[in-house]
């Protein structure tokens, strides 16, 4: 029997069971999924590259933006024309890609899901995110409303994100920056930002590894991940922080030296700059399946099914020897 022909019952979930973080902790939990990660990070390298060059083509538009030096109260209109040409063009390059590369992503992602907490095997891959791909309505719907979720913390951020973007450009008017911010301020609003975003991407890896194994009405799926997150923050935050650094360490240990680190000239040299984008997104077919991996045994214990599954292999850190 072949694995698309296996029927395997949806999974239910018990929201109600604290979250277990031990397995962090296991050898043999980490050498069985990075066993697996390796198995199957060839499906996601296409993907990391078109990521990887979205991330380029978005610091080429903070780039010009930064280090455009322009005048408002000086009407040039050569510059102010070759300046919107740059970012029109890269952005709507950058918002293409990305947003190509984000469906992918989320398919392939809630596969690796659905295969792990199925308990596959990783040559199942291909097998599962046809599954995958027959539950797109549903997955759809889940995430239409987990984004009206996602807004709450998502919309504060980003209005930080954007005040930042503004007071760091070059941009003025009347000689005067047009937006500053206080060094006194500057700080909570880093740490406000850092934790709203925190908190968005462990809703949105949550409501993944939720939708690719229950077969329940989207608004409740969609539900049951924000009272994870409202209910057990403190070991979801655990995870994200884990993953955050893991992502820090593999992926943007370059980003990082140029942000904090370089010297003001390298700050500014823009090949570095896209060579530090394009292994932040190349790097992440290896670090995006892990950030999964980690978020879907948190969650494992938490599911059930009538009935266990044929052809099946066990978990990373819960097979007998």
């Amino acid at each position: 029997m072949t694995a698309s022909e296996v029927q395997i019952a949806e999974l239910s979930f018990d929201e109600s069971k604290q979250l277990d973080l031990s397995f962090l902790l296991s050898g043999k939990w980490w050498s069985s999924t990075l066993k697996l990660v390796f198995s199957v990070m060839r499906h996601f390298v296409v993907v990391a590259f078109l990521f990887g060059w979205s991330n380029a083509f978005t610091a080429y538009a903070d780039y010009s933006l930064t280090n455009s030096g322009l005048d408002f109260t000086v009407v040039d209109l050569p510059a102010l024309t070759n300046l919107g040409m740059k970012l029109a063009i890269s952005t709507v390059v950058a918002l293409v890609l990305g947003l190509v590369s984000l469906s992918i992503l989320l398919e392939k992602l809630t596969a690796l899901a659905r295969l792990y907490l199925l308990k596959r095997a990783p040559s199942q891959f291909v097998a599962t995110k046809k599954e995958v791909d027959a539950r797109k309505g549903y997955i759809a719907g889940v995430w239409m409303v987990g984004v009206l979720y996602l807004l709450l913390p998502l919309i504060p951020a980003s209005v930080c994100l954007a005040f930042k973007i503004l007071s760091n450009s070059q941009l003025y008017v009347m000689g005067e920056p047009i937006i500053q911010i206080p060094e006194t301020a500057r700080i909570p609003m880093n740490v406000a930002e850092a934790m709203l975003f925190a908190i968005s991407i462990a809703y949105c890896i949550v409501l993944t590894v939720v939708s690719s194994a229950l077969c329940i009405k989207a608004t409740k799926a969609a539900k049951i991940g924000a009272l994870l997150m409202l209910n057990q923050a403190g070991r979801l935050m655990i995870a994200t922080l884990l993953v955050a650094i893991i992502n820090a360490l593999l992926s943007a240990p370059l980003s990082i030296y140029l942000a904090y680190l370089a010297p003001l000239e390298q700050k500014k040299d823009l090949p570095l700059i896209i060579v530090s984008q394009l292994w932040f997104g190349i790097s992440s077919a290896f670090v995006w399946p892990l950030s999964m991996l980690v978020f879907a045994e948190l969650l494992e214990k938490n599911f059930s099914q009538a009935k266990p599954p044929e052809n099946s292999i066990s978990s990373p850190g819960n097979s007998q020897e």
